[in-house]
């Protein structure tokens, strides 16, 4: 019995042990430095993590609620158009949301749209923070855009009344 429980833990062992990697390239000598609060650019420059990141007016939940209220483009439920919009954006110094872009598209226009149209809308969030000043931060946001039901049988009918837009947890 002995041997049939060394086997599996020596494997696990091993695979531990390969599972541990060096990220920095062999040639690279850069190494992490801290950034002072001296050194933080409050105008210009947008950092992709901080210690604070932007948070809208509510928390996650609040912001899932919001999402959720995007209008599924009746064009698109009728042509069971569905798919994921990333959408990109600037969280600015005083919270309001700027250099929205989609960063990668549901492959329908209309779905892009509505999902940008609903970004645009947005209240301003809190700002970021990095050494206790504000910052501007990047931030991504996947929209997914799914039918419920089954597919309509023609472009007439509208058997998919129902659909659904969520963004998956971070």
């Amino acid at each position: 019995m002995g041997k049939y429980l060394i086997l599996p833990l020596m494997l696990m062992l091993s695979i531990a042990a390969v599972a541990q990697v060096d990220v920095q390239p062999e040639n690279s000598d850069r190494s992490v430095q801290q950034i002072s609060t001296d050194e933080v650019n409050v105008d210009g420059e947008v950092f992709k993590i901080v210690d604070v990141m932007p948070e809208f007016p509510g928390g996650q939940s609040a912001m899932y609620q919001y999402l959720a209220t995007i209008s599924y483009p009746p064009e698109a439920r009728e042509n069971d158009w569905q798919g994921t919009c990333y959408i990109q954006f600037v969280v600015g110094l005083d919270g309001a949301l700027t250099e929205m872009a989609i960063a990668r598209s549901s492959g329908f226009e209309i779905l892009d749209s509505a999902t940008m149209a609903h970004i645009r809308a947005m209240p301003n969030w809190s700002p970021g923070m990095l050494n206790g000043k504000p910052v501007r931060v990047q931030y991504v946001i996947p929209i997914k855009f799914k039918l419920s039901g089954p597919p309509p049988t023609s472009k007439t009918s509208n058997s998919r009344n129902k659909g659904s837009l969520s963004s998956p947890p971070k």
